[in-house]
């Protein structure tokens, strides 16, 4: 990916959210899925320049504008699966979260399903060293299980106890067959879902329509209620 390679959208509804992304070269990582999701439904999406080398991704810092790449965004979209492909990976999730919070940008973490290849409570860890930074938690409904055996919280009340205990603004989860619940400091949005939208299609579309609606509870729903009917 170029240096600040943009994707933007063309669609005029949210065409004016603009979005950056701290993916992997592969696109395959939950903040790049749904940044590209967001891509096709209009928002213009940034991604933050990076590479590989022997270790995984390479993020070489000293090339990065962190103010260049996110004032004026509404969003910084974060993994928490990336601090733990590689050494550059790690500080450049952390620094983007140090520049998002100076430049006014809202950092969204995703909280992936478990892999093999990563250690989940390592990455859950991290992401709690950082949740003062953080505005949004989307938490993949396979990592809830996790999560709940890992914190000792049943997985009913997991989003409702990360919300407290973090007072994070919101944390939120989708399911396909379950719809959405949103967290948040106003009280609990739960949305049915439409047809068939998977979870990162979900958080796309929230995160493209919670900026024209605001973030109190009525555009809390009106974001969900269209996210879910997005496809």
């Amino acid at each position: 990916m170029n240096k600040g390679e943009s994707m933007g959208g063309s669609k005029g509804t949210v065409g004016n959210v603009r979005m950056v992304c701290l993916g992997g070269p592969d696109k395959i990582d939950g903040g790049s899925i749904t940044s590209i999701n967001a891509s096709k439904m209009g928002a213009d999406v940034r991604y933050i320049p990076e590479g590989r080398d022997g270790n995984g991704w390479f993020f070489d810092q000293g090339a990065i504008e962190w103010g260049k790449e996110l004032g004026h965004s509404h969003w910084l979209i974060n993994c928490s699966s990336t601090p733990l492909i590689s050494e550059s990976a790690m500080g450049a999730w952390s620094a983007s979260m140090t520049f998002a919070e100076l430049e006014g940008t809202k950092t969204v973490m995703i909280i992936e399903p478990p892999e093999e290849k990563f250690d989940f409570g390592a990455s859950w860890g991290l992401v709690i060293e950082r949740i003062r930074q953080i505005h949004l938690i989307f938490v993949h409904p396979k990592a809830l299980q996790a999560i709940s055996k890992f914190e000792g919280i049943p997985v009913v009340d997991l989003l409702k106890e990360i919300r407290n205990r973090s007072l994070v603004p919101m944390v939120c989860s989708h399911d396909s067959a379950s719809g959405s619940v949103i967290e948040h400091a106003l009280g609990r949005s739960h949305v049915a879902t439409g047809s068939g939208i998977g979870p990162f299609e979900w958080l796309a579309g929230f995160l493209c329509h919670l900026p024209k609606v605001g973030s109190g509870i009525t555009g809390i729903d009106e974001a969900a209620t269209v996210a879910s009917r997005e496809k």
